[in-house]
């Protein structure tokens, strides 16, 4: 082999070097920008061990009662076991999706 494909090569793995330590000091980055991101979502699953702080949001004593009551209502995986009632004229209530009457809106009328 001769010097100068030598030192071809070793200026190639010198700049493939420098690459991929740069990706992967970008990769640590970004990685920490998603640790720090993540932390600071709020959600129930922050409160879990809190048992003031569930009683504060929600109202039930802990976690495992609200819980309870999330699984025995069962929404759905994307809330499709929701269903809004709406008023009658005769106020009895009847359950319908909202998509059913044109311009119905869900909550109390105004």
């Amino acid at each position: 082999m001769s010097w100068e494909s030598r030192q071809y090569k070793m200026r190639l793995l010198g700049f493939r070097g420098s690459k991929v330590l740069t990706c992967r000091l970008e990769n640590k980055e970004l990685l920490k920008m998603v640790d720090d991101l993540a932390r600071n979502v709020f959600g129930i699953a922050q409160f879990k061990d809190s048992d003031s702080d569930i009683n504060f949001y929600t109202g039930f004593p802990n976690h495992q009662t609200l819980m309870a009551c999330y699984k025995f209502l069962s929404p759905g995986e994307n809330g499709e076991n929701i269903v809004y009632v709406t008023s009658s004229t005769d106020d009895s209530f009847t359950p319908t999706n909202s998509e059913e009457i044109p311009g119905n809106k869900p909550g109390r009328r105004r």
